[in-house]
């Protein structure tokens, strides 16, 4: 018996969910996971099934996943791991409706610190690192979509366009699109 994990791409805020390939002859499966490589501190019998969410998790924080099944004959070994970060709070965000909120940029800013960590990037040095009754402000995006290109090009990938390329400092509003299209280019890449 032979499990292999496979990360979907359905993530929310505070959960992760996972789907893998049927083992011929499983009685069902354990998932486990863990926020170091290898080590799996946590683990969930989820019966036969074959996806499953993972809930609970903390934002920004990466987790490490694999699967074994068990039947009557014993436990196989441990699938390939994979990883994630759990998603985004506001997971759809609507123009004209959604205020975009500090969480929003720290939350990106813990997902595009996780990247650039992955790819040997230095840490960046985020313009107003706590936010604390501080007005989300074109600065914040164009310091975000700066941390995130550099990732892009250490991936060798080309840099995102996006929408309002040319932010004006103290002239742009923030709006929800400038959040969801981070986002999307954060996720292209995790």
């Amino acid at each position: 018996m032979a499990a292999f994990l496979l990360l979907s791409t359905v993530a929310r805020a505070e959960s992760i969910t996972l789907a893998w390939d049927p083992s011929q002859g499983a009685g069902g499966y354990v998932l486990h996971y863990g926020t170091a490589s290898g080590v799996y501190t946590f683990s969930v019998d989820v019966g036969s099934q074959t996806t499953y969410t993972v809930g609970g998790l903390a934002a920004g924080t990466r987790y490490y996943f694999a699967v074994a099944a068990y039947s009557i004959f014993g436990t196989s070994d441990l699938s390939n791991e994979v990883t994630g970060l759990p998603g985004f709070t506001d997971g759809t965000l609507t123009s004209g409706t959604t205020i975009i909120r500090a969480v929003h940029i720290l939350e990106l800013r813990q997902h595009i610190d996780a990247l650039r960590a992955q790819q040997g990037l230095p840490a960046w040095s985020w313009i107003d690192p706590i936010l604390n009754s501080t007005l989300i402000r074109a600065v914040h995006i164009l310091e975000l979509r700066s941390a995130l290109a550099e990732v892009y090009q250490r991936l060798g990938l080309a840099v995102p366009v996006y929408a309002d390329n040319n932010l004006a400092v103290g002239a742009t509003f923030v709006k929800a699109v400038h959040i969801t299209q981070l986002r999307q280019a954060v996720r292209a890449i995790e």
